[in-house]
């Protein structure tokens, strides 16, 4: 890395390097007026690919002294890439110069998800560089993390980490409660039910007897998909009716015994009764 006095035209803009969407030719204008009024502006950053000097930071600056006139600018220069300089780019916006918008941040971010190297990155790391919290970056990438992330340690040392993948959250069983039988002479909402199935069940039979003519292609695919459906959900209807059935026999035969037994109990009660008062 060295300071290194360049002529304007051998600097390329034009290799995909600027962090921010557009130019802000206002922010153009006001540092070419104080350029002329005698402001001093830090160098530009530049890097050599050892064919051409590729601008990384200093858009503004640079456009500026072209609008001067100027010829020359003061660059500090080192060895490196596009990718480098974009790179390069990305954070020195954040710390100089016309604020960077949330727009070109969350952009910048999109542009390392989508790098073969960039985007194996942590989401910490890509946070760091574009100037965003490492949970709008998480929320951005969503479940397009790569399961081993990159991060730069205290040191400027680039490590690898595994993530841990959450567990699939395992549905808890539902168990059906247990179907209460009704009472004689009382609505029976699963018979009226298991009915209707039938009935839905004849209405599809019928139309899957006519003639492929009559009916279209998509149609009668649709048709035999409800009528397999139909036909599963009537099935279960069957068995669980079955169930109840069994479940109200039983409650019955319960209930008729229990009827004996107090009848009993009150003959024998009587007798007693009839015994103390003699």
């Amino acid at each position: 890395m060295e300071a290194k006095r360049l002529a304007l035209s051998e600097i390329v803009i034009d290799a995909g390097t600027q962090a921010r969407s557009k130019i802000n030719e206002q922010t153009v204008e006001r540092y070419a007026q104080d350029m002329v009024n005698g402001a001093v502006f830090p160098k530009i950053r530049v890097f050599y690919d050892g064919n051409r000097y590729i601008l990384g930071d200093g858009f503004h600056r640079y456009l500026a002294n072209k609008r001067n006139g100027m010829e020359f600018i003061d660059t500090i220069c080192e060895p490196g890439t596009a990718e480098d300089a974009l790179l390069y780019g990305f954070a020195a916006n954040l710390q100089h110069g016309e604020p960077i918008s949330l727009e070109d941040r969350k952009a910048n971010a999109v542009r390392m998800f989508n790098h073969h190297h960039w985007s194996t990155w942590s989401n910490a790391e890509i946070a760091r560089r574009c100037g965003l919290s490492p949970t709008t970056v998480a929320t951005m990438r969503g479940s397009n993390a790569p399961k081993e992330r990159k991060f730069q340690d205290a040191k400027g040392n680039i490590r690898t980490k595994k993530v841990a993948q959450p567990k699939p959250k395992q549905e808890p069983e539902v168990k059906p409660e247990p179907s209460q039988p009704a009472a004689e002479g009382e609505y029976d909402p699963m018979h009226d039910a298991i009915e209707e199935l039938k009935r839905e069940n004849d209405r599809l039979t019928l139309q899957a007897a006519m003639s492929a003519s009559e009916i279209p292609e998509d149609e009668k695919i649709s048709l035999q998909k409800l009528y397999e459906t139909t036909k599963e959900e009537l099935r279960i209807c069957l068995i669980e009716l079955e169930a109840v059935k069994k479940s109200r026999d039983m409650y019955m035969t319960e209930n008729g015994e229990l009827k004996k037994q107090v009848k009993s109990m009150m003959a024998r009660m009587k007798k007693m009764q009839g015994a103390a008062h003699a």
